[in-house]
């Protein structure tokens, strides 16, 4: 499993560039992150960090569906964007696998 800011939506891969992507094209591997998943602790809806593995392992069949988790400490602790961007521009993901 490859976890990680991939910056893979937005300004960074637009719509029309995903199937170029060979990762993302690939039925080998997994994207466990859907794009429209705001992982970014800015006002966006942008779905920077993600999680991918071999959709034929381990990762892939031990994955609890409905598990997937983005912690939006901006919204759960209201506090403003420039405060959470102090402790990260980033929203915690937690996925769960059994």
């Amino acid at each position: 499993m490859v976890l990680g800011d991939y910056n893979a939506d937005c300004q960074y891969v637009r719509k029309s560039a995903w199937d170029s992507v060979k990762l993302y094209t690939n039925p080998a591997f997994h994207w466990f992150i859907p794009t429209g998943t705001d992982t970014a602790a800015m006002a966006s809806e942008c779905t920077f960090d993600r999680a991918v593995a071999k959709a034929s392992g381990r990762f892939k069949t031990a994955f609890v569906p409905g598990s997937l988790k983005v912690h939006d400490f901006v919204s759960n602790y209201k506090i403003k964007v420039a405060e959470a961007r102090q402790l990260s521009d980033h929203f915690p993901v937690c996925l769960q696998y059994d």
